[in-house]
């Protein structure tokens, strides 16, 4: 597994309005996002030692209604379950490795109040009062932005 094959931007858009975390691998900014960074780089198709990275969507009630948000997930059916029933799969993004490989970088998950981000910092979870999930541990491996 070498880190320089093939990889695909991984970018973060954050909507006030809706109070959302986006990536996407298009870099596409929807009307009311603001680009926040490219998150860092995954890799374009399957190889040993390689899990999918899915873009996911679910909808939370807030003080404004009812609101759709995005994150990224492990799992095929992106975390649903009776806490989380509209929990769905928008599709794949890419893959990350699942133990660290050379030159990879960990990566992190932050979450508050249902809404999801990833990141290469834990930082960037902390400065937004934001929790670091997984015990503060890296949930996967990926490229770094540079």
């Amino acid at each position: 597994l070498g880190i320089g094959e093939a990889s695909v931007p991984l970018y973060r858009f954050y909507s006030n309005s809706r109070r959302d975390n986006r990536s996407s691998t298009d870099g596409t900014k929807w009307s009311d996002e603001n680009q926040q960074a490219l998150a860092f780089k995954i890799w374009g198709s399957h190889r040993k030692g390689l899990v999918p990275l899915y873009s996911c969507r679910h909808v939370v009630d807030t003080d404004a209604g009812q609101v759709e948000r995005h994150f990224d997930s492990f799992s095929p059916k992106c975390e649903r379950s009776d806490a989380n029933p509209t929990a769905k799969q928008i599709g794949v993004h890419g893959f990350v490795a699942s133990t660290q490989v050379d030159g990879s970088v960990p990566f992190y998950r932050c979450m508050l109040n249902g809404n999801h981000f990833s990141t290469l910092s834990t930082s960037v979870c902390t400065q937004f009062n934001y929790e670091v999930e997984n015990g503060g541990n890296p949930v996967g491996y990926v490229m770094s932005p540079n």
